[in-house]
């Protein structure tokens, strides 16, 4: 039986233990005899459900997307202060990695040894609950003034995942060098602050980009709808995109952390 990469028939067991055993030993040494004996799950179940290696780690892969993605309903702010606003949906991106530092290092190690090919990634790419809650935000906070114009929802997201990531990534390196424990609870809850006033600061900033509507997209390699900043504030988009002779346009971006769980 192929796997569609689907998670709603496997077990939990399999998925937690085929998490671990992909992160910790990569693809090619993972062991489903391992993944077995982990989860409790025969090896000829784990056939049933995944079809192959290839299956399972296709469905894991899944697993940890939806473990790396927040809900709709916890991306939600009823605050139209918009800093307020805006500090709330950080926090819940930042939260995701912070407590899911497995998922954070299986996605880590398939960017740099990758397994599965890149179009069949960006398959499991959607529209993302994150950037169109950065978008909400963005639109709140311009539509009173607050927050610069010139800054994407995919810019705030870049800073939020890197600064939520790097504890996990970089824990050993900083422990021996500066002792310090970046994934305690006590850190973990200031470097979530810290990313709440980074992009506050960012947002609020008197200085503006002079290269377009954002610093992290350029041109879209791929047909994708227009963003709700943009589509709000079109007349404003023109005449900066008419003083910029790169040709930059800043695109909605979809990305592998969507969800459709309502």
């Amino acid at each position: 039986m192929k796997s569609n990469g689907g998670t709603d028939a496997i077990p939990h067991a399999v998925l937690e233990a085929a998490l671990g055993e992909f992160t910790t030993k990569g693809y090619a040494d993972a062991r489903l005899d391992a993944i077995s004996s982990s989860s409790g799950v025969s090896k000829r179940m784990l056939h049933y459900h995944c079809g192959d290696k290839m299956g399972l780690y296709r469905s894991t892969m899944n697993y940890v997307l939806s473990l790396l993605r927040p809900t709709r309903e916890s991306l939600q702010f009823t605050d139209e202060r918009p800093v307020d606003a805006l500090r709330h949906v950080v926090g819940v991106v930042f939260d995701c990695f912070a407590d899911h530092p497995m998922a954070v290092r299986f996605i880590a190690q398939e960017n740099m040894h990758p397994v599965m090919p890149l179009e069949e990634s960006g398959a499991m790419a959607e529209a993302s609950p994150i950037v169109l809650a950065f978008d909400r935000v963005l639109l709140l906070g311009r539509d009173f003034g607050a927050f610069r114009t010139d800054v994407s929802a995919m810019d705030i997201y870049y800073i939020v995942a890197s600064m939520a990531q790097f504890p996990t990534l970089n824990e050993r390196t900083f422990h021996n060098l500066y002792s310090l424990e970046l994934t305690s609870e006590v850190l973990i809850d200031r470097l979530r602050e810290m990313a709440r006033d980074a992009v506050t600061g960012f947002l609020t900033a008197s200085n503006s980009w002079k290269h377009g509507a954002s610093y992290v997209t350029t041109t879209p390699k791929r047909k994708i709808q227009p963003r709700l900043v943009d589509e709000v504030y079109a007349d404003d988009q023109d005449d900066r995109d008419s003083d910029n002779d790169n040709g930059d346009v800043a695109p909605e971006f979809t990305d592998m952390y969507h969800d459709d769980r309502q």
